[in-house]
């Protein structure tokens, strides 16, 4: 089911990415959405540090006769490519560390991209309704079952991603009851200086439709 959300939302994409001139694509986890992107045409490379999680996407892809470039290791570890990213995709794959953890990964994978590229990611809400549950290990950051959650509301949004463009920024229910996440898109230039920390930037008309 939730793979099926995530092709949809990537779906709604589709036209926004080939409008602006999007052709290599970093993804950060595997799933279905790695097959689509291909099939449409696109670059595509996977980050992932799991083995298990590259060794599925490797084999799904053979048997649909398909071929993506894929990378195991850490969020915040790849260098810089010669050839900068057009787009960077990251779904319900960042928030698993503190806040400071948070940062240096998003900080790392939009370092990757071209000037002007875009990202689309999605962050776990506050609105939530795992949040609240478990060790407060920091404030917003929860432990529970022994995985390490950092959940935002709008203000910490806008604090992570301050120096970029954002875009569309919406604070959604995903496939299950209460799994919300903010799903957002935006471009890596500075940010509008209509677009003051904390506030919500207007949804673009391209993008995320239902």
């Amino acid at each position: 089911m939730a793979e099926s959300y995530a092709l949809r939302r990537v779906s709604a994409l589709l036209p926004f990415l080939r409008a602006n001139a999007v052709r290599r694509i970093l993804q950060v986890g595997g799933g279905e959405v790695v097959s689509l992107l291909l099939s449409e045409g696109f670059e595509v490379t996977v980050l992932d540090p799991s083995h298990e999680s590259l060794a599925g996407v490797r084999k799904a892809l053979e048997d649909k006769g398909l071929r993506a470039r894929l990378i195991e290791g850490p969020l915040n570890g790849l260098p810089v490519p010669r050839k900068p990213f057009d787009f960077v995709l990251a779904f319900n794959t960042l928030y698993h560390s503190n806040r400071e953890g948070l940062k240096r990964s998003l900080d790392s994978l939009l370092a990757l991209l071209r000037e002007e590229g875009f990202f689309y990611i999605t962050l776990i809400s506050t609105r939530h309704a795992d949040y609240g549950k478990g060790r407060e290990v920091e404030p917003a950051s929860l432990s529970l079952n022994g995985l390490l959650t950092h959940y935002c509301d709008a203000a910490d949004v806008a604090a992570l991603l301050r120096d970029v463009t954002i875009i569309d920024l919406r604070d959604e229910e995903q496939a299950s009851p209460g799994s919300f996440h903010w799903h957002v898109l935006g471009c890596r230039k500075g940010l509008s200086p209509s677009v003051n920390e904390g506030e919500q930037s207007p949804p673009h008309p391209l993008c995320l439709g239902k």
